[in-house]
């Protein structure tokens, strides 16, 4: 099977049908979202191994696939326009009191490490991981 764009863009316009949007906002949407979901699908993929392409999985919004994370990175985008700029030399560490904060940090602290490598090596996967982990 041919995999491009194209075959993924039906199912991520109507995904946009629902949202209440200008019909070219809503266009362009499906478009990075088709081919955000069918690259993502793909650099996940061990190339080392045959690939196999699920785009119902690849255009879902759940679990690991491009949707999800251009949705997170949507959101976190936004929150951060409306949020002030913080001033990190004032945060006191000792205030992360759960085992999932203190982990998110190291997620975050660690994240240059991982594109680092993703420079070095030849896989996405690597960088993918660390994506999925955040």
């Amino acid at each position: 099977m041919k995999i491009s764009v194209i075959n993924s863009l039906p199912k991520a316009t109507e995904m946009m049908d629902t949202r209440d949007l200008p019909v070219d906002q809503k266009h362009n949407i499906a478009h990075q979202v088709a081919f955000g979901a069918m690259k993502f699908g793909m650099l996940l993929q061990d190339s080392e191994k045959g690939i196999t392409f699920d785009r119902n999985q690849a255009l879902s919004f759940e679990g690991e696939s491009g949707p999800y994370l251009q949705y997170m990175g949507a959101r976190i985008s936004s929150i951060l326009k409306k949020a002030p700029a913080p001033d990190f030399s004032a945060l006191d560490y000792n205030l992360l009191s759960t085992e999932g904060e203190k982990n998110l940090i190291l997620l975050l602290a660690n994240f240059p490490d991982l594109v680092q490598k993703k420079q070095l090596k030849t896989t996405s996967q690597i960088l993918l991981q660390g994506l999925r982990l955040l």
